[in-house]
């Protein structure tokens, strides 16, 4: 590990924190958007009162599951930026078992040194 990065120890992770959160935020904004936008077209109010009965019941079949996807999506969405700001705290402690340890080997010959090493194994 670098000295400014972060890595999360939850093997389901695979992404920053910071952009756990961004990813969260945009989704959020976009499923707050489509469920306001899905309700607005379901009021009377709307526009579509010109609408014959077949239509308004179509309307109703398809907008109300798109609302309860989007509810979905943006709890989803939640959990994600929740997640993201959980794993920017850092931790004294970490639980678990020491699998594998290994010390770090360095590298004692030049760059250029082990390029051309490198180059002539080939």
């Amino acid at each position: 590990m670098g000295a400014g990065r972060r890595r999360s120890l939850r093997p389901w992770s695979g992404t920053s924190p910071a952009s756990r959160i961004i990813r969260g935020l945009l989704s959020l904004v976009i499923c707050v958007v489509l469920a306001y936008t899905f309700t607005r077209m379901l009021m009377p109010d709307s526009g579509i009162a010109g609408m014959g009965a077949d239509e308004l019941s179509f309307l109703n079949t398809v907008l109300v599951p798109a609302i309860v996807v989007a509810v979905l999506s943006a709890l989803h969405a939640v959990l994600r930026i929740v997640v993201g700001a959980l794993d920017l705290v850092p931790r004294l402690t970490v639980h678990g078992m020491v699998v594998s340890f290994r010390r770090p080997v360095t590298i004692t010959v030049s760059p250029l040194v082990g390029y051309v090493a490198v180059a002539n194994r080939r």
